[in-house]
């Protein structure tokens, strides 16, 4: 598996775990609006609450990783562009010897 397919691998899942971890969080809201308007009962009020405040817990924690892996993935690029910049160097002085010979 090639560079290019771990990253897109990569992004699916992360991409895939925010948008779940989005939907949980808004339904979990609209509990949260529900039981405030039908008068729920503040335990059920205070559990959802707490279950809203893990859901913003997971994100930033999602996004952390996700900083992470980009930082990552700008340093493996940059080290792959210096890379192929120091054999384009290396090709072209071994033509001009090979020229000179």
């Amino acid at each position: 598996m090639g560079l290019g397919e771990t990253i897109v691998y990569s992004l699916m899942i992360i991409a895939s775990g925010a948008a779940w971890m989005g939907y949980t969080f808004l339904q979990t809201d609209a509990k949260v609006k529900m039981a405030r308007a039908t008068g729920g009962q503040s335990e059920e009020i205070e559990a959802l609450k707490q279950e809203i405040e893990a859901l913003k817990a997971d994100m930033a924690d999602m996004r952390e990783t996700s900083t992470s892996f980009d930082l990552t993935l700008e340093s493996t690029l940059h080290r792959l562009e210096q890379r192929v910049s120091n054999k384009t160097e290396d090709a072209e002085l071994q033509t001009r010897i090979g020229a000179e010979g």
